[in-house]
């Protein structure tokens, strides 16, 4: 049953909470969080109101919700909040009965399709990425691309022909994975490392796994050996999913990355096909 958690607070550090409201969404989408409400200037309809902010996020249980408020990137980030802000904060439980649908709910009205990309979904990758590149540690840059840039990269992966497999809901693009070369050297010609990103909203609906599935597939068929995954090492969700695809932690690379001001861990990951 979908859960919200409601805040209201006060904050008497605005330089701190920023800070921690700058990396907030980064550390909420992967357990599937959805900022519903984060209002500074509510209309007080009827009672008193004496914070300066109320937010509302959705989860689709507690059981997610207890991951994220847990997890090892949201603790770190909560010490600002703590330090900016005080306030309360209640977990509501909805009403049965009321939750969305599922993609991949038969009786939804919503149908999810895999197939490979056409030059008429990159708007949707572009989107899925640049949202990556600006809320998250998934991508390792900082600035957004245009729809040329995915349009070059589209065609250089057809040019090798490499998939691009997108999730489409009713024509809306909701996530995308493809691979290509791990190193360029002839010796790792049957390495591909793989990438896979998902819509915000999208993640912990199964829609990750209905893109794995078939793109361990295809690699397969073009007598690929190796499939290789770099996740950042703070990222237990991501990891423990490709670990229940079958890929097997093998290496941990310190610091060698930064965003948002902070150094990043790279986790490598490997599937043998």
């Amino acid at each position: 049953m979908t859960v919200y958690a409601i805040a209201q607070i006060r904050i008497h550090d605005r330089a701190t909470y920023d800070r921690y409201a700058a990396r907030f969404m980064a550390v909420l989408r992967p357990y599937g969080g959805r900022l519903l409400a984060a209002d500074e200037s509510p209309l007080v309809v009827e009672g008193d109101w004496a914070a300066d902010k109320l937010v509302l996020i959705a989860f689709d249980d507690q059981a997610a919700f207890e991951a994220w408020a847990t997890s090892p990137d949201y603790v770190e980030i909560s010490r600002d909040r703590l330090a900016a802000t005080t306030g309360t904060v209640i977990l509501a439980s909805g009403i049965a009965g009321s939750e969305r649908r599922r993609p991949t709910d038969p009786w939804g009205v919503r149908t999810m399709e895999i197939r490979d990309a056409t030059e008429a979904d990159l708007p949707g990758i572009l989107a899925i990425y640049n949202d990556a590149v600006l809320n998250t540690t998934a991508i390792w840059n900082e600035t957004p691309v245009d729809l040329d840039n995915r349009l070059a990269w589209w065609r250089g992966r057809r040019a090798q022909d490499y998939p691009v497999l997108v999730a489409a809901e009713d024509g809306d693009i909701v996530g995308y994975a493809s691979f290509g070369d791990w190193r360029a050297f002839d010796g790792y010609r049957h390495t591909v490392e793989h990438s896979i990103y998902l819509a915000p909203g999208a993640q912990a609906l199964g829609v990750g796994r209905k893109l794995m599935e078939p793109l361990i597939d295809r690699a397969r068929a073009l007598g690929k050996h190796v499939m290789v995954a770099g996740i950042e090492a703070g990222n237990e969700v991501s990891i423990r999913f490709h670990e229940r695809l079958g890929f097997v932690v093998v290496g941990h690379l310190r610091e060698v990355g930064i965003k948002y001001g902070r150094w990043l861990d790279l986790a490598f990951l490997q599937l043998m096909l």
